[in-house]
């Protein structure tokens, strides 16, 4: 990795760094143990083979050990028990280790996930808005765990092979001298780097393609929940099962061909590695068959090392190979760190603000395109215990107006004043906890009507908003939604106006002062526009109220009326 996407990886890491490094620890604590667990083995093949030479290198090599501890004349069963003893202490520690590897592996995909939603949460509201829907869906639920697995997790097992394949190569090279062993595994990774470079560019391209078709088989899954009612209607079944099976095709062919570049090293590795015993065997038959006993042990040291040094070389291939395959992932991730939540809203001294008197805008200008200004020079006040109506046709600036009152987004000029208080980063906070916004689109949890009304709060309070409930729901409706357990999906099992007015009871179970409601009779009949009408009048007396709407009935119940067309 060059310098640049260093960076960019340690910085998609962030905070769980540290568990990158302690998996990389882990992976060469790993290294290690193997190399005893190989010794160990090799130890044991020597000690039944040739007792008095074992003693001898036990002798030579453990010096440090014999002063502390008499190893000369002691028994086979004494060395047979140490050495499993070793062999099975290590295996269970290398066990132990991978389980190490695993959890840091898990926990830096629950880090960057987290992190992730935050920014998502916590960013400005206009990148919040350019980002699609099924593609922040797509990397947190899959793309973050691929970078995890296949991107951070490969390079965690590339320093881990390298380390294993440096420590058994220096033990090798250290008691047999033997620089055509080094030879035939510098060949072997040579080998295996020309498999990586001929099929590196398809790596890539499968890779384009599987994001592409993976994304869009998650736009028509979205497409098709949330128009299920329409598509039952209208039967337009077939051209959407005609792309879901092109798609699902696609995906399958890219994935089998991925897993297919995962493992064709390995056999053409193996073939290599056959080929190098069987060379040996033959340069070194007359000693080997002439000193059989004494060509045992190092014999089964060098297969035993090349049976774990074929594995290491190809663990080295596939973490290239899922490396460049999960690229896109890491594009993914980078790009929506760097351009939708490179700004998010900073830690800012914390201001309190009130609203007891009005809310005024002044000078405000805001455009989403210089050639087109949404709002120019605009000059308003909103009386508070009031409904305030902001009216105007679709395209007049209302719902913009709005987003510049609750602070989601700044205007290009003019200030907005609460109290006389300029609306601040300093001071948004305070001022976005006392608004309660309904808009055409509900928040609704998939639970009963007053886990709905209490929304979350940490210390629910289950008695008050039975009581708000009852305010807002006459006594049949009481009788038949209080103890039913769920309202269903998005309240589905709710009519459109029971709906907002559970959204009401919500907003003065949290104590809203602000009420800001968009376009509230836009699908409601006419005897649910008169109890919504009667609610509302009775709202104003404690609390702000706007009302978002060109519907013109709706001025006749409102004490002001705010005309953009005409401002």
């Amino acid at each position: 990795m060059n310098i640049k996407i260093t960076n960019t990886f340690f910085s998609i890491l962030g905070n769980s760094k540290k568990y990158f490094f302690r998996q990389v620890v882990s992976n060469l604590l790993h290294s290690i143990f193997e190399l005893i667990n190989i010794l160990s083995l090799s130890a044991m093949v020597l000690l039944f083979t040739d007792f008095q030479r074992f003693e001898t290198y036990l002798k030579k090599n453990l010096e440090i050990i014999s002063k502390f501890y008499y190893l000369e004349n002691q028994t086979l069963s004494f060395y047979t028990f140490i050495l499993l003893l070793i062999f099975i202490f290590t295996t269970f520690f290398k066990l132990f280790l991978r389980w190490l590897t695993i959890f840091y592996n898990l926990k830096i995909e629950k880090e960057i996930n987290d992190r992730i939603f935050n920014d998502f949460l916590k960013s400005n509201y206009l990148n919040i808005l350019k980002i699609d829907s099924f593609k922040i869906f797509n990397i947190l639920n899959y793309q973050v765990s691929r970078f995890s697995n296949s991107f951070v997790g490969s390079v965690s097992t590339i320093i881990n092979s390298i380390a294993f394949l440096i420590l058994i190569l220096f033990v090798i090279f250290f008691y047999s001298n033997e620089a055509k062993i080094l030879s035939f595994v510098f060949i072997l990774l040579i080998v295996t780097t020309l498999i990586y470079l001929a099929i590196k560019k398809k790596i890539r391209e499968l890779d384009k393609n599987f994001t592409v078709f993976n994304l869009q088989r998650q736009s028509l899954l979205n497409e098709t929940v949330f128009n299920i009612k329409y598509l039952k209607i209208s039967k337009i079944y077939e051209p959407l099962l005609v792309k879901f099976r092109r798609i699902s095709n696609i995906l399958i062919k890219s994935i089998a061909l991925r897993q297919l570049s995962m493992h064709i090293a390995k056999p053409l590795i193996e073939i290599f590695f056959l080929l190098g015993i069987t060379i040996y065997f033959l340069i070194n038959f007359e000693n080997i068959k002439f000193n059989l006993v004494k060509f045992i042990p190092e014999l089964s040291f060098y297969i035993i090392s090349f049976y774990r040094i074929v594995p290491a070389v190809q663990q080295i291939y596939q973490s290239v190979i899922s490396i460049k395959g999960s690229e896109t992932a890491f594009r993914d991730i980078s790009d929506l760190k760097i351009r939708h939540f490179k700004e998010n809203i900073s830690k800012n001294k914390t201001e309190t603000i009130s609203l007891k008197k009005k809310i005024e805008i002044k000078d405000l200008k805001f455009y989403y395109n210089k050639n087109k200004i949404v709002l120019n020079n605009l000059n308003l006040t909103i009386p508070t215990n009031q409904i305030t109506c902001i009216y105007g046709a679709s395209g007049s600036g209302k719902s913009t107006l709005i987003d510049i009152i609750i602070g989601l987004i700044n205007p290009i000029n003019g200030k907005v004043l609460v109290d006389g208080q300029k609306l601040t980063n300093n001071n948004l906070d305070s001022w976005q906890k006392k608004i309660g916004y309904i808009g055409q689109s509900f928040y609704l949890l998939n639970q009963g009507v007053l886990k709905n009304i209490s929304f979350r709060e940490k210390n629910q309070n289950l008695k008050i908003a039975k009581k708000i409930f009852k305010i807002f729901f006459n006594k049949f409706e009481y009788k038949d939604l209080i103890n039913k357990k769920t309202i269903g999906e998005n309240g589905k099992f709710i009519s459109f106006g029971q709906k907002q007015r559970l959204l009401l009871a919500r907003l003065f179970y949290q104590n809203k002062e602000l009420f800001i409601l968009d376009e509230p009779t836009s699908s409601l009949d006419k005897k649910n526009s008169e109890i919504f009408k009667k609610t509302i009048c009775k709202l104003k007396k404690t609390k702000t109220i706007i009302i978002i709407t060109h519907d013109k009935a709706i001025k006749n119940y409102c004490d002001k009326v705010i005309n953009l067309e005409s401002i």
